[in-house]
């Protein structure tokens, strides 16, 4: 039996606390398998990404397919052994994150994927070829545009790895462009859009038992960010320019690591960010700072766990073997002196 993601033990309480919320439920059970970001960060972040299309809506189906995921990346460790994910499994996932994310999918809209996951895995039925990151932009485009050969003829390019930075942008303002179409929106300058909190690498349980509680989006993304940026409620990661404070710059990459169409936001006077026009990716000193923007370091490993590392007893026992390792350091240098 798994552990019970709908609840958790109070100890100051006494009793079991009711956790409502199905994006709760999804950050606490996610708690569970922290030690996937230490041992294996790219499945970490597929799980997180896959975790994070859960929302109120959802319910025990979706919760029960992420436990079964979670479950499956644990016992197989694939990581572990060839250093990155298991195309068949990423592709897959990835599938059903696109899916998952796209606004008009319930709807009946969109185009089918499926000939994009094959391309995935013509490519990938013997080694991993493709960063999530690239099999989702593949498949997003196969979604929005629904161009097979546009689709396969990027796909091509990044195996050969003649898919540049500018490229990326590009179709990236081109998806962007079509899910407006479908939205009815002409652009989406003018847009504000409220900060998000940074990465914290654990669950706040305050009040879960409120079914409308809000849970931080991103608390459970193996990045730190650098100290001058902002994160927005989209993922998006913003920079302020260096010629104008109040104009900021986004990053190539989302803080989960997927691609954007960069371009520049205003700060308001009440602290949310204003969306303006697209970073002009002919320029190649622009396009640079929003790839720059887009390093996100890893944390500490003393920084991602959610329980302390070593118990108080091991704490001691540590302090205890310095003390013996000092003292019998001192003694041996007076009998050195004495000789």
């Amino acid at each position: 039996m798994y552990p019970a993601y709908d609840s958790y033990w109070d100890i100051r309480k006494g009793k079991s606390v009711r956790i409502a919320s199905p994006v709760g439920q999804a950050q606490f059970m996610l708690s569970q398998y922290s030690n996937l970001a230490k041992n294996s960060p790219n499945e970490w972040m597929l799980l997180r990404r896959f975790a994070d299309t859960i929302g109120i809506e959802h319910g025990t189906k979706e919760l029960r397919e992420l436990r079964r995921f979670a479950e499956h990346l644990k016992s197989r460790s694939f990581e572990l052994s060839h250093g990155h994910v298991n195309p068949t499994i990423a592709i897959e996932a990835e599938k059903e994150i696109v899916l998952r994310s796209a606004p008009y999918y319930s709807s009946g809209m969109g185009h089918d994927i499926s000939y994009a996951a094959r391309i995935l895995w013509d490519y990938e039925n013997k080694a991993s070829v493709f960063t999530q990151a690239e099999r989702n932009l593949i498949l997003t485009h196969a979604y929005f545009v629904g161009n097979a050969s546009g689709t396969e003829q990027i796909a091509s390019n990044i195996a050969a790895h003649n898919f540049s930075d500018r490229d990326i942008a590009v179709t990236c303002a081109r998806i962007e462009e079509v899910n407006l179409e479908w939205s009815g929106v002409e652009n989406l300058e003018g847009l504000e859009i409220d900060t998000a909190e940074h990465p914290l690498f654990r669950v706040d349980l305050r009040n879960c038992e409120d079914p409308m509680k809000s849970y931080p989006r991103f608390s459970f993304y193996h990045v730190i960010l650098p100290q001058d940026t902002e994160l927005l409620q989209n993922g998006v990661v913003i920079q302020p320019c260096a010629d104008d404070p109040e104009r900021w710059q986004s990053a190539l990459w989302k803080i989960d690591q997927t691609y954007m169409a960069p371009r520049y936001y205003i700060k308001t006077d009440g602290g949310r960010f204003e969306t303006a026009e697209y970073v002009d990716v002919d320029r190649p000193q622009d396009l640079e700072k929003s790839v720059s923007a887009g390093c996100l370091v890893p944390p500490q490993v003393d920084d991602l766990s959610i329980v302390p590392k070593k118990s108080i007893r091991a704490q001691l026992r540590k302090t205890a073997q310095e003390i013996s390792q000092q003292s019998a350091s001192k003694e041996h240098s007076k009998g050195g002196e004495s000789r």
